[in-house]
């Protein structure tokens, strides 16, 4: 996590200094550095407690396990959970931009209804987690039956927010490379930035949207796998947010100008020359170069046509 937000740190800084969207790099930037450092509170408060417990609370009655849930209403208990949520709304955050930023240009009243109910799904969980938050405060755990009753909603409307995103910017991008498929061919489709699977998947923010769902089925499960899963979920909800501010540092991630550029380009007169077998394709000022599926052939009408 902290590699991953150092890369991305160094890029975005480059892009200030070149000058090249400075607002818009200053902003990613202080949005990184506050995820950054909402999560590695949550993770060292987290760790120093469990720490505490298994290295000075042995002999507590009933373990280590029962002295954790003897100190959650403290400080650095509820500091852990409290980060831990507005991590998790931060990242939530970045999927409604990303969102706002692929349905730039859709049908008004598509976008409206698309933003409107992702947009009660993060209110709702902010509701409920603000809550969870409160009950901390009474001495009670994350794991305990009345948390669970407030956080499991929680859980459930941010991982309804980000599988929901997910199919929504993953659809948009399927119907870009459709669009280019049949604009270009599938050879030239799969030279275009935002067509690969990968591009795809994080983007799309994948990595977020399935480790959220794993977890959240777990927790209602009350499986013990739940407390591998919320430890690794740390790292994941920083992480694969992070992958999305780094194409943007790049240039390479959708911004919400690249689907009216694209289908213009595409669109636009096709006029062909030859030179020396292959075909350059001429869109305004960019050029697809197209290999000759048979160069001797072309050269050969060349040459009879200037006999």
């Amino acid at each position: 996590m902290t590699s991953m937000y150092v890369v991305c740190v160094q890029s975005l800084i480059r892009n200030f200094c070149s000058a090249r969207s400075s607002g818009k790099t200053t902003s990613l930037t202080a949005w990184a550095t506050i995820l950054w450092i909402l999560s590695t509170i949550s993770t060292v408060a987290d760790a120093y407690c469990t720490l505490y417990a298994y290295s000075w609370q042995l002999d507590f009655p009933g373990g280590p396990i029962l002295y954790l849930d003897s100190i959650q209403g403290q400080p650095v208990p509820a500091l852990s959970y409290a980060t831990y949520l507005l991590t998790m709304w931060v990242a939530d955050a970045m999927m409604l931009w990303r969102l706002v930023v692929f349905y730039t240009d859709v049908n008004a009243l598509a976008r409206g209804l698309i933003l409107s109910f992702m947009s009660l799904l993060y209110i709702g969980s902010l509701g409920t987690g603000c809550f969870t938050i409160m009950l901390s405060s009474f001495n009670q755990t994350l794991y305990s039956t009345l948390s669970r009753k407030v956080a499991i909603p929680c859980f459930t409307l941010s991982v309804t927010l980000n599988v929901f995103a997910t199919a929504f910017i993953a659809i948009r991008l399927l119907m870009y490379k459709r669009f280019t498929e049949q604009s270009l061919g599938k050879k030239q489709a799969r030279k275009s930035p935002y067509t690969s699977i990968a591009t795809m998947l994080i983007e799309s923010s994948a990595l977020y949207a399935t480790w959220s769902l794993v977890f959240i089925v777990l927790y209602a499960l009350s499986d013990p796998g739940q407390y591998i899963m919320i430890q690794m979920l740390r790292n994941v909800q920083v992480i694969a947010p992070l992958l999305i501010v780094y194409r943007v540092s790049k240039g390479t991630a959708w911004g919400e100008t690249t689907s009216t550029n694209l289908n213009s380009t595409l669109t636009e007169p096709v006029y062909y020359d030859n030179q020396g077998g292959s075909v350059i394709m001429h869109r305004s000022e960019q050029q697809v170069s197209l290999e000759s599926s048979d160069s001797s052939q072309a050269n050969s009408e060349c040459k009879g046509e200037s006999v």
